[in-house]
């Protein structure tokens, strides 16, 4: 007898809510190794098998996300994915496995799904963020110099003005 098929979405207490909700509650390790005794036969094995369904929760979460701000329905990004709709949609509920290679092609497709397209997403962002801080701190800089240079000229003027007003 083979062993039985790993689902992410086993590891749930509640897997409707897989990829759906940021307040899902995980099964204990002892459930997941009764699930799963063939896959799961030790503790070390089991808190890999939830940490796995975890992170597959985190990401299919990130996709729906990035898939509702850009307005993409399922159906289109699993075409330009090259994936079937139908795993898409297993995938996206836990109950088929997420690939790296998936994982990659959301992030190339719809970005910030994996951590390395967030973290280069928000390194992004630090670097426009900086660029304008710079700009403005430069727009402020060369304000305060004109204002300088104004004050100078009016304090100039007026002792000349003062001088020559003496000289009378």
């Amino acid at each position: 007898m083979s062993d039985p098929r790993y689902a992410p979405r086993d590891c749930a207490v509640d897997y409707a809510l897989f990829g759906k909700s940021d307040n899902l509650t995980w099964k204990s390790l002892e459930a997941v190794m009764a699930m799963y005794p063939n896959l799961a036969d030790t503790e070390t094995r089991a808190q890999a098998l939830l940490l796995a369904a975890k992170l597959q929760h985190l990401y299919v979460l990130r996709i729906r996300q990035r898939l509702q701000v850009r307005r993409t329905p399922v159906k289109s990004f699993a075409a330009d994915a090259g994936i079937g709709y139908d795993r898409m949609v297993k995938v996206l509920r836990g109950a088929a496995i997420l690939r790296f290679e998936d994982l990659a092609m959301a992030d190339v497709l719809i970005g910030e799904v994996s951590e390395f397209a967030v973290r280069d997403a928000r390194q992004a962002d630090i670097v426009i963020a900086k660029a304008e801080l710079d700009a403005t701190q430069r727009a402020r800089d060369s304000e305060f110099a004109l204002r300088t240079a104004m004050r100078e000229t009016l304090a100039k003027a007026a002792s000349d003005g003062a001088k020559n007003i003496g000289n009378r």
